[in-house]
């Protein structure tokens, strides 16, 4: 991992800024956070609120197969049923206005015994799930994922990549076939032999005909593929989204071609027995907290389509270890909050609202980052957002952001709590110290504005931005070392 931290600090991968990929252009960014597995205790007002206050866009749930036909002569009668787990599932998510991302995934004991493989000789049965399934739920689920983590199964446990490839074309096929409007994506990708399977699923996609109306090759039938690069170092996760560009470019399919990529899966465990304190090393909450801020903004600047994080909640109180991968959730099993909620609701609000564009404001050498501005207006302000932290590990960057109209106020908020504070700004420009935590600074200031984005190591200089009304801020140092990967 040391090789590849290098790597991401001195700018190898990324772009000039480390970890977070060069703007070159005013790109929406959407609303693509949410997270795995947003499950509701019950149908209170309380369980309702809980999930809705993190303010993210998406939850992303197993479809499994063994759950709508636990025996070959069940004709799906739970697809349907106004009683089943999954239709009052959907029915909560809805009525707060959040999406789902549904994932079709794994076969049934009764074709064989390890209950996630699929043999070829029984892909019909895999179709016909496939199809019930987005017959019933076409109108309520728009996107559609396919398998989880493929390559940690097949060419590993049992069977071979192009078993997978089988089940994979199989069910986007059909989910076409059912409604040519809906979306599909590659099942999350992570884990084993990752960068070796990718490519030989871009081989086999674009070089299988799609046999569907209106589409000519396999690639054709979905908008992109989900990955699950989960990283130790947040920063990391530049190298994964690089390989990955490194990859799909020979296919003519990166985000920056056209392409709709996902992160499907994505996060840190803040205590496990196995390993300590999931690889965090001081303050494992607001490590965690820090890592949801950073792959965030390093995921925005790839044009990622959607984040969601792993997972909504820990599935049993801190100390108790139920089960591998318990604690990895951005709220605690009781459903109050950890610091990583809270980063989580800033970024939704300031990024992730729907209203946000990145702009193309080159930041120094020494700062990763993004800036961001929002298309609504708050009090006939224009509202601009900044994230930026120090991805070199070298102490504090003095910073100063210059705008062209002038500042009605700033806000730094702490990404790990719900505080917030005003910073001194002159005219039109404001100062901050950047550290290896990230500054998460709001900026209102008056409409048609653009601004630049300085930067000085320099220790005299950054007193000289402090008494010219500039905050000084220095943040504390939160470094991750290697967590385990989830592999499912």
């Amino acid at each position: 991992m040391l090789p590849a931290i290098l790597a991401t600090a001195s700018g190898k991968t990324g772009g000039t800024n480390g970890p977070t990929f060069p703007v070159s252009q005013q790109v929406p960014i959407g609303s693509p956070f949410g997270v795995c597995h947003g499950e509701l205790e019950n149908d209170t007002i309380i369980a309702r609120s809980a999930i809705a206050r993190t303010g993210m866009a998406w939850n992303r749930k197993d479809f499994p197969w063994s759950h709508f036909q636990p025996v070959p002569t069940d004709i799906f009668s739970r697809i349907a049923d106004p009683n089943d787990y999954y239709q009052k599932f959907i029915a909560n998510m809805t009525a707060l206005g959040i999406k789902m991302l549904p994932i079709l995934d794994y076969g049934v004991w009764w074709l064989d015994p390890n209950g996630w493989y699929i043999p070829p000789a029984n892909i019909s049965r895999w179709q016909q799930f496939v199809y019930a399934s987005v017959t019933e739920y076409q109108d309520r689920m728009q996107l559609w994922e396919v398998w989880n983590e493929p390559n940690n199964q097949y060419g590993n446990e049992k069977g071979t990549w192009e078993d997978f490839f089988l089940v994979l074309i199989t069910a986007a096929r059909t989910i076409k076939l059912v409604n040519d409007s809906l979306d599909v994506l590659v099942g999350g990708l992570g884990g084993k032999h990752e960068f070796e399977f990718l490519d030989a699923l871009m081989k086999n996609l674009t070089g299988t005909p799609a046999n569907v109306p209106g589409y000519a090759t396999a690639k054709d039938l979905f908008i992109g593929i989900a990955f699950h690069p989960y990283n130790g170092v947040p920063e990391d996760l530049a190298y994964s989204l690089s390989r990955y560009d490194e990859i799909l470019s020979r296919y003519n399919w990166t985000a920056r071609q056209g392409a709709r990529h996902w992160i499907t899966e994505i996060g840190g465990e803040t205590d496990d027995p196995a390993d300590g304190t999931g690889g965090f090393l001081v303050d494992p909450q607001r490590e965690l907290a820090t890592m949801v801020i950073k792959q965030a903004t390093i995921a925005t600047t790839w044009r990622v389509d959607g984040l969601i994080w792993y997972e909504y909640r820990d599935d049993s109180p801190p100390g108790v270890f139920m089960s591998d991968f318990g604690h990895m959730g951005i709220i605690f099993n009781d459903g109050t909050w950890k610091p990583a909620a809270h980063a989580w609701n800033w970024t939704n609000r300031f990024l992730g609202n729907g209203h946000v564009d990145m702009m193309p404001v080159p930041l120094p050498d020494t700062i990763a980052g993004i800036v961001a501005r929002d298309e609504q207006h708050y009090g006939g302000l224009e509202r601009w957002i900044i994230v930026a932290w120090n991805p070199r590990h070298h102490g504090t960057v003095y910073a100063s952001i210059q705008f062209t109209t002038n500042i009605a106020n700033a806000t730094e908020f702490d990404h790990a709590s719900a505080s917030s504070a005003r910073v001194a700004s002159a005219a039109n420009f404001v100062s901050i110290n950047v550290g290896h935590e990230p500054v998460l600074l709001v900026v209102d200031c008056a409409p048609g504005s653009s601004c630049t984005f300085t930067a000085s190591s320099d220790v005299l200089g950054g007193v000289m931005w402090a008494l010219l009304g500039g905050s000084a801020v220095l943040l504390g140092l939160a470094v991750a070392v290697p967590a385990r990967r989830r592999n499912v």
